[in-house]
C-alpha cells in the first residue's frame, strides 16, 4: 500500500505542475480501479481495500496540490536580470 501512496503523490505532483484540476477525475477513477483490482488479488478484506482507495485518492490530491503550489513559486525566466 505504500508503494501505491508514494506513486499517488508523485503522480499528483507531476499534474499538478503541468495540468488543471479537472484532469484529477479521470486520475482518481482510474487509480481507484488500480486499487481494487490490487486488493482482490490480495485478498485484503473490504475495510483495508476501502481504506487504501481513501489513502490512494488522498496521496493524488495532496501531490496535485504541492504540484500547483511549485508552479506558482516558479520563477519566470523571462524576468531575470540581465547582466
Amino acid at each position: 500500500m505504500m508503494i501505491l501512496i508514494l506513486t499517488g503523490v508523485l503522480v499528483g505532483a507531476m499534474l499538478g505542475l503541468r495540468l488543471k484540476v479537472f484532469v484529477l477525475v479521470p486520475v482518481i477513477c482510474a487509480a481507484l480501479v488500480i486499487v481494487v483490482v490490487d486488493g482482490i488479488a490480495r485478498g485484503d478484506a473490504i475495510w483495508r481495500l476501502a481504506f487504501s482507495m481513501i489513502m490512494v485518492i488522498t496521496a493524488l490530491q495532496l501531490g496535485y496540490f504541492l504540484g500547483s503550489v511549485v508552479r506558482f513559486y516558479q520563477i519566470d525566466p523571462d524576468l531575470s536580470i540581465k547582466c
